[in-house]
């Protein structure tokens, strides 16, 4: 037969204390994540600024609608949004950054969870501004859909969308 020894009632007291003090902890750092995610991207009206890394973002995922790769730097070059001139496409590692760019202010994201070609889907992408230099009339994709990724692709003959990016401004 087993003897219980009593239980001291400070010792209950210290254990609901310290239960209590990593809840609150708990909370102040789910707390601290989401505020994190959310101060991230500002909305500036027609374009986001992503505050990690000071670059300013096109705000609308499909205002471009789908163009070729010489065709999306002409757009680019031509944009003016939110008074600034100066938008450019982004590079592979940029655009991975923001992958899948999904919450808001973020808007018309062209972004779907599935792998690509299983089922009635669109995989869409968005072209970089880089070139692959090892093949003629081709450049870099960043595709926007499932886990992202950049991959190359005839440049003349593709047709995907394009997110403008602008360097960080001087305030």
């Amino acid at each position: 037969m087993r003897h219980w020894k009593p239980i001291c009632a400070c010792t209950v007291f210290i254990a609901l204390l310290i239960a209590g003090a990593n809840y609150q902890a708990a909370n102040a750092q789910r707390a601290g994540a989401e505020n994190a995610k959310k101060k991230r991207f500002i909305d500036h009206g027609d374009y986001v600024e992503d505050t990690k890394t000071g670059l300013l973002w096109q705000k609308d995922g499909d205002d471009s609608k789908k163009l070729n790769y010489y065709q999306a730097v002409t757009y680019a070059s031509k944009q003016r949004i939110g008074r600034l001139d100066g938008w450019r496409l982004p590079t592979r590692k940029e655009c991975e950054a923001i992958f899948p760019a999904t919450d808001p202010p973020f808007t018309d994201t062209k972004y779907t969870d599935f792998p690509c070609c299983k089922g009635n889907h669109e995989w869409n992408s968005y072209w970089t501004g880089e070139l692959d230099v090892r093949l003629p009339d081709y450049a870099y994709v960043y595709q926007w859909y499932h886990k992202g990724g950049a991959n190359n692709c005839y440049a003349s003959k593709n047709y995907v969308y394009v997110r403008c990016v602008h360097d960080p401004v001087k305030r």
